[in-house]
């Protein structure tokens, strides 16, 4: 018999903060131990939030620059003030 089984590990990364990384559906600024600001750019679903610091970790993630973050930010912002003016 085989079954598929799932499991996970919880591990310890060093990172200096503010710390931003992205994912294949947002960009992350980690601010502190508890809190960081998501941007994502979904095609009908466009969000700011600001989360629990453990969602920037989550799903696969990859480092990346403030300058990414920033223009990743600003898209999505543009986006959200299009669709409140409508």
């Amino acid at each position: 018999m085989e079954i598929e089984v799932t499991k996970s590990k919880t591990v310890k990364v060093k990172i200096e903060l503010p710390y931003y990384c992205k994912t294949s559906v947002a960009y992350y600024k980690v601010i502190d131990n508890e809190t960081c600001l998501q941007a994502a750019d979904r095609t009908f679903n466009p969000e700011i939030q600001i989360a629990h610091a453990g969602l920037a970790f989550a799903l696969d993630y990859t480092e990346c620059t403030r300058e990414e973050f920033e223009s990743a930010f600003k898209e999505v912002s543009m986006k959200l003030t299009e669709i409140a003016l409508k």
